[in-house]
């Protein structure tokens, strides 16, 4: 910047009367605006809609500002804020990257920022809301659908949150079934699952479908111990997921998506770490849906997300000791305390066996092609084979 000066009132004194720009300056101020003009035209042009015209006003305003501040001399008061030309060409060049890794970021590495802002809820548009306790769970009381392999898959939620019936409470033996997808029922209709079929079965039971799409061990404990006075079982029935409950356990996210409570074994017992849990992306996004069309956003929260909660490597895994806590805390309740393997776990079959917890292998029940969840006769077989289980061992009392 070139400025002219004339003497001030006192004596050897100078003051600034106007302010002028150098060519460098005046070139500098067009190559701004009109890089960031392009900038902008190429966001739009990957991503036409009014978030991504929202986000690219605001910062197209703050480059206006920049370059405002640039054309005003040595200081400027600007918006009642004083503004060193030093500091406002910093802000344009910081302006430019934004844009220019904004740019980056859509053309190349779109696959890894996929569109949240049609879900309604969290955990791949299963119905599920953010919990700070268990990181996520059904929202109660709601009703919708998701898209599976083959057809709309209903979801229909209980006042619970569970997908459920809603729970009648009577002098009947109540059986409270834990689990993962296997209970849930991924990609089945909802009376296709093996509780009602067994429902059906057995009117003389009380039979509670309390699985959980997702969950570990870890998070089906803590469920049991916030649930259990809501329905007062007789029985405790945990469905174990053999193909990845212990890479559950021992992780604070699932999917590297989602955050989660996880526990590590400690001297004394089981240590309980990260309560509360930390919001995903998923979750920020849909709050702030704004904010976070921005793919830079989302990384720079990525990034913060993995220094704040990096993964635990425990020392022991804390599949075992969540087992025996449960059977714990279920005898100490007064109830009866059973395990299914979704499949073959010799290690975890000899440590049921040493601690009296009865147990059933559900190995070779049908599943769907594209992916291990049993289908509509694989859940026909668990319920053979869980009747059969539990009127054999006598595990529900009269």
């Amino acid at each position: 910047m070139a400025a002219t000066f004339s003497e001030g009132p006192e004596k050897g004194g100078k003051r600034c009367d106007n302010v002028t720009s150098s060519p460098n300056a005046a070139r500098l101020e067009k190559f701004a605006l009109g890089a960031g003009l392009v900038f902008e035209v190429a966001v739009l042009l990957i991503s036409p809609d009014w978030h991504t015209a929202a986000f690219l006003a605001a910062v197209l305003l703050v480059l206006l500002v920049t370059i405002g501040g640039l054309k005003g001399g040595s200081r400027l008061k600007l918006l009642s804020v004083k503004v060193k030309p030093e500091f406002a060409l910093l802000l344009v060049t910081i302006t430019l990257c934004i844009l220019g890794s904004e740019v980056f970021l859509r053309l190349f590495w779109s696959q890894q920022f996929p569109d949240f802002q049609h879900l309604a809820y969290l955990k791949d548009n299963l119905g599920f809301r953010y919990d700070a306790t268990l990181g996520w769970f059904p929202v109660a009381n709601s009703h919708g659908y998701f898209n599976s392999l083959f057809s709309k898959i209903s979801m229909d939620d209980n006042s619970k949150g569970f997908r459920d019936i809603e729970p009648v409470f009577s002098d009947k033996p109540r059986i409270m079934f834990i689990g993962d997808s296997f209970v849930w029922g991924y990609d089945v209709q909802a009376p296709d699952r093996f509780t009602d079929k067994l429902r059906a079965r057995h009117p003389e039971w009380s039979i509670y479908n309390c699985g959980v799409s997702g969950y570990g061990t870890d998070q089906e404990y803590l469920l049991l111990k916030q649930r259990f006075d809501d329905y007062k079982p007789r029985l405790v029935f945990l469905v174990f997921c053999t193909e990845n409950d212990d890479e559950n356990n021992c992780s604070n996210n699932s999917e590297g998506t989602y955050f989660k409570p996880y526990f590590t074994v400690g001297r004394k017992g089981l240590v309980l770490h990260g309560i509360p849990v930390p919001p995903s992306e998923r979750v920020f996004c849909l709050q702030h849906p704004l904010l976070f069309k921005s793919y830079l956003a989302r990384l720079v929260l990525r990034a913060y997300e993995n220094l704040l909660a990096p993964n635990p490597h425990p020392a022991q895994m804390p599949t075992f000791p969540l087992i025996a806590a449960m059977q714990d805390f279920s005898k100490s309740k007064g109830a009866t305390f059973a395990v299914a393997l979704t499949a073959r776990y010799p290690k975890l079959e000899q440590f049921l066996q040493e601690n009296h917890v009865p147990f059933l292998d559900l190995s070779g029940c049908e599943r769907f092609r594209e992916h291990d969840h049993w289908n509509s006769q694989g859940h026909t077989h668990v319920c053979d084979r869980i009747e059969e289980f539990l009127l054999a061992g006598k595990l529900i009392p009269p």
